[in-house]
């Protein structure tokens, strides 16, 4: 008989809190993460819109994370106390997350909830996964 020793090693991006561009109010409860390269004024308008649709402030209201190019991020290392996380343009592991997801669908993360869907470059020209994104956000903020 003969045995295996082979084991699983998992490699853990070194993430660095000084390099990581955040705006918005550090108490928010709501957390956006936006790739930079696909983040300008048509689509900070977009999100604004977005935010204000469910009653939020994009400026006073929610904390915005810039992520460059390649960029992971660990937002429970940068000790943000968010409640809601919503990703555009990127998949769980550039926030260092191992679930399996459904784009715009609320993934729960013990106290805490995701949404991950396309970015603002995507939204700003599908009028379908426009709806898709609404219908997500109306679940999230219990909107009726």
């Amino acid at each position: 008989m003969s045995t295996d020793n082979t084991q699983s090693v998992f490699i853990i991006p070194e993430i660095h809190a000084d390099n990581v561009s955040i705006s918005g109010p550090d108490t928010s409860s709501i957390l956006c993460i936006v790739n930079a390269k696909e983040y300008g004024a048509p689509q900070e308008n977009l999100l604004k819109k977005m935010m204000s649709a469910v009653n939020l402030s994009l400026e006073s209201e929610v904390m915005l994370i810039n992520l460059e190019e390649g960029q992971i991020i660990n937002p429970a290392m940068l000790q943000l106390d968010y409640r809601i996380i919503i990703v555009f343009g990127s998949d769980p592991a550039r926030v260092s997350l191992n679930i399996c997801y459904k784009p715009y669908h609320i993934c729960p993360l013990d106290q805490r909830r995701a949404l991950f869907c396309d970015a603002l470059t995507v939204l700003e020209s599908s009028q379908d996964k426009k709806k898709q994104l609404w219908e997500a956000l109306k679940n999230l903020f219990d909107i009726k």
